[in-house]
């Protein structure tokens, strides 16, 4: 057989199949992840880039139900803390678009409106109110008013809620997460720990929340080259992930990307 038209036929399917996904990368370009082109892109981009889109709209759908029922809310007889709340929703929705100027917006005037409500700051709603300001600050890598948002978030709730509570557990992780970009790393370690300890309790030692705060300290460990310790904790938090999300969910493997790490690293 001297000639075989497989070869060509195998690269005419191939640059098919490529043309078309560029050209729905470009349709999606807006979505890709960071760094990504609609040349550049893989079948993953593109499948993370529907996912964003879709939760994108998703995040637009809702933002108009909200805008739409605040002017009724703000006139009608309802309490002001359910408008407190509309407006803490509206703030979320802005933070997970990234736009964190309107977010605090939102937050802000939340915030105003609970602690003339409740006569006081020592309330669960401000205490949530003030996790997402922190939350947002965090977004933004502007730490020191993170901390500061989240410390009086942590203070309100062991003051209304119980020690074991898991927004407590919460909280302690987000201030463990602040201490660690603050290159505070026992500090970090010491939260990390507390906020794992209420979780299992809570949750459950399976939960993919524990699963985070394995990873998070998995990864304190790895940046002070304690890779004997990082590998138990990454061990942890894949098996959770693994069980609970699946093998192809990014979180697991990430997880079992820092475990090869960290076995390259021990000689392993």
């Amino acid at each position: 057989k001297l000639f075989s038209a497989e070869p060509v036929i195998d690269i005419l399917v191939n640059n098919k199949i490529f043309g078309e996904r560029r050209k729905e990368a470009k349709d999606l370009k807006e979505f890709l992840p960071e760094g990504v082109t609609p040349e550049t892109a893989t079948d993953e981009d593109i499948k993370k880039a529907k996912k964003t889109k879709k939760a994108q709209a998703e995040y637009d759908k809702a933002m108009k139900c909200y805008k739409e029922a605040l002017p009724r809310y703000e006139k009608s007889d309802d309490k002001i803390a359910d408008v407190a709340r509309t407006y803490c929703k509206v703030g979320e929705i802005y933070e997970k678009q990234s736009e964190y100027d309107k977010s605090m917006e939102y937050f802000e005037k939340a915030l105003s409106m609970q602690v003339k409500e409740f006569g006081t700051e020592e309330h669960v709603d401000v205490g949530e109110t003030y996790a997402r300001m922190g939350w947002t600050c965090s977004r933004k890598r502007k730490d020191d008013q993170a901390m500061e948002y989240f410390q009086k978030s942590l203070k309100i709730r062991l003051k209304v809620l119980d020690e074991g509570h898991v927004d407590v557990g919460a909280s302690y992780h987000y201030v463990g997460n602040v201490f660690w970009r603050q290159n505070e790393f026992d500090e970090a370690l010491e939260y990390y720990n507390k906020s794992l300890d209420i979780r299992i309790n809570k949750l459950g030692k399976d939960h993919t929340d524990v699963a985070l705060t394995y990873y998070n300290i998995g990864a304190l460990y790895y940046n002070q080259s304690k890779y004997k310790e990082a590998l138990e904790c990454f061990n942890k938090s894949y098996n959770i992930w693994k069980d609970k999300l699946g093998d192809d969910h990014e979180d697991t493997k990430d997880a079992l990307r820092m475990i090869q790490r960290c076995k390259y690293r021990l000689g392993m």
